[in-house]
């Protein structure tokens, strides 16, 4: 199993916007049979801390998918359209986990 996590911080005041467009970026990625996300934010911490999360059942289909969203010219329009939501200074951030493996 992998999950990934795209991170940013949304503009004081919009974080409703955020979550409008992350649903909307989620509908136009099951639309094309891409993975379902979920939106999480910390309980505690950063301030309107806004995370994507999607899970994948290896690292092979996570590829293709990662090479699909990006090759959708109307998923990254959406995509790009975000950053007018993001904190003023605030770069995103992605991040990938793997199920911890059996060492020998």
């Amino acid at each position: 199993m992998v999950r990934t996590r795209f991170h940013t911080i949304a503009k004081l005041g919009h974080f409703n916007d955020m979550l409008a467009w992350a649903k909307e970026l989620d509908r136009l990625c099951v639309e094309k049979g891409l993975a379902k996300s979920r939106f999480l934010t910390p309980a505690f911490g950063e301030v309107n801390h806004f995370i994507v999360e999607s899970e994948y059942p290896d690292w092979a289909a996570y590829g293709r998918e990662n090479e699909a969203f990006f090759s959708d010219a109307k998923i990254m329009a959406h995509f790009r359209s975000g950053v007018e939501l993001s904190e003023t200074g605030e770069l995103p951030w992605s991040e990938a986990e793997e199920e911890a493996p059996n060492l020998a």
